[in-house]
């Protein structure tokens, strides 16, 4: 995020974390309705290939910010979906800093309820690395009851 805020706002230093992606969400054009593309990446872990939706943005700059910004979005939460596709047993849950981009979050809501999957967003606990600890717990008693036999 803060590298494409920094290509499409021009900008090359940001005032606090987060900075740099909270201008770009603010600038989105809801009524671009293009996605730059991003493509999956198999192997033993998937990965979302940034390459691919990196050169479309940065050829499409006649494009105002606002409709890059949102080409950007667009695509992210296309790549997401698409992720979440791959996986249609497990369970979905929108989490990690990146989700405190409402945005983002709401193209992969829509994305996800148009294919009637079942998804879930934290309320009480925080989405960024406040969450962290939360998990780690969640691990470490998921292992103990595994190795208690219990």
């Amino acid at each position: 995020f803060d590298g494409v805020a920094a290509l499409i706002l021009n900008r090359s230093t940001a005032e606090f974390d987060g900075h740099l992606p909270l201008l770009l969400e603010a600038v989105c054009d809801p009524s671009a309705s293009a996605a730059y593309p991003m493509q999956i990446q198999d192997g033993p872990c998937l990965q979302l290939d940034w390459r691919p939706l990196l050169r479309q943005l940065v050829r499409d700059d006649v494009a105002t910010p606002g409709v890059r910004a949102m080409r950007f979005h667009r695509g992210l939460a296309q790549g997401v979906v698409e992720v979440v596709r791959r996986f249609p047993s497990h369970p979905v849950i929108l989490t990690g800093g990146v989700f405190q981009n409402r945005v983002l979050t709401e193209l992969v809501s829509e994305a996800l309820v148009a294919d009637q999957r079942e998804f879930w967003i934290p309320e009480l606990i925080p989405l960024n690395d406040g969450g962290l600890a939360a998990g780690q717990l969640a691990i470490a008693a998921a292992r103990d009851v595994t190795q208690d036999g219990s």
